[in-house]
């Protein structure tokens, strides 16, 4: 083994903190994961800054763990479906594209490569209808589609992230907007 040099250790880490200065945290993490790629090396991330800013940032360089469970098992997809409960199939492929970014570590897809997922979360397919609700999907501006460089938008981001809030249910509606029509009809 070569003996390290610490001044040039040093003189090499002031450098790459003065040019991340300036950036975001998001920049930051880009360059520093960019970096390890291109060198061969680990690349480690904060955990706990992470974990405070809650969110999609909170899953990302943890690959399949459940960043909430202090134990570091692992989130199948079944889990993450089960927790997020999106019901359209737009929704559960704008899941699908979320998992894959934030668990597998592959932010970039093929509308083709999302449509498996619906058999690995042991949910039934849409068949001959995946493509439109694909395309749903791209309209509702939870992913842009860009052949295999697709990508979750940062507009899907945060629908996954808040389960899809205010972003509607399944077809038919409530129970009690059908009771409303049944009452309107008998006036």
């Amino acid at each position: 083994m070569s003996e390290v040099d610490v001044t040039k250790v040093a003189e090499a880490a002031t450098a790459v903190m003065a040019a991340l200065q300036g950036l975001t945290q998001e920049e930051r993490e880009r360059v520093i994961q960019s970096a390890a790629a291109l060198f061969g090396v680990a690349a480690y991330s904060a955990e706990p800054q992470q974990a405070q800013g809650g969110g999609a940032k909170a899953h990302r360089n943890e690959g399949a763990t459940n960043p909430g469970s202090g134990g570091g098992k692992k989130v199948s997809l079944v889990e993450f479906i089960k927790e997020k409960q999106p019901s359209t199939n737009p929704q559960k492929i704008a899941c699908f594209a979320y998992y894959r970014e934030h668990y597998e570590g592959e932010e970039h897809f093929s509308s083709s490569d999302l449509s498996g997922y619906f058999a690995k979360a042991k949910l039934p397919a849409p068949g001959p209808n995946y493509k439109r609700d694909y395309n749903n999907a791209v309209k509702a501006a939870w992913i842009h589609d860009e052949g295999n460089q697709s990508y979750l938008t940062q507009e899907g981001e945060r629908a996954v992230d808040s389960a899809f809030e205010g972003q509607g249910s399944r077809r038919g509606g409530s129970v009690a907007g059908k009771k409303r029509k049944k009452a309107g009809k008998k006036e």
